[in-house]
């Protein structure tokens, strides 16, 4: 894998409401929160479809944009054996795994030599590409998200 590569840090969560690493606002943070209130509105499953999609959005245009063609699944939790360590070929398997994680119906890194993503916890997202910092932002906010460019994923490959 190559090291050089930057890293970040891709949420829907707007860094205005970040005070001292600590994001402030209530906010959904999972697909189980779907029926509560937020700012005085039921978190409807359109909703968050909406932003599901684009998380998968950014994905399949850093798939694109470096011109990745085959990713392996790292560190399955919670998937069938099988698919650990399995190489995806397709965007669309690399999208439907992704889609899995974002759900919490398992968890695990998709990695090559050039590119990772995996999830944390509250729906962050962490890539790592050579992808410049500012054309990295462009593709966040196309989609709705935010972009911030870290040192390291905290479960950096």
């Amino acid at each position: 894998m190559n090291k050089k590569f930057k890293q970040y840090r891709i949420t829907k969560y707007n860094p205005i409401y970040r005070m001292n690493g600590i994001y402030t606002k209530d906010e959904w943070i999972s697909m189980y929160d779907v029926g509560k209130m937020y700012d005085g509105k039921t978190f409807t499953f359109e909703e968050y479809l909406t932003v599901e999609k684009s998380y998968l959005n950014v994905i399949k245009k850093i798939l694109q944009g470096v011109n990745i063609k085959r990713v392996r699944i790292k560190q399955g939790e919670n998937m069938y054996s099988k698919l650990n360590n399995s190489v995806l070929c397709s965007q669309e398997e690399v999208l439907l795994v992704a889609r899995g994680c974002l759900r919490e119906e398992f968890w695990c890194k998709l990695v090559s030599k050039d590119f990772f993503v995996h999830f944390g916890y509250d729906y962050y997202m962490y890539i790592g590409a050579n992808i410049e910092e500012d054309h990295m932002s462009e593709i966040a906010r196309e989609n709705g998200l935010f972009s911030e460019l870290i040192q390291q994923s905290l479960h950096y490959i």
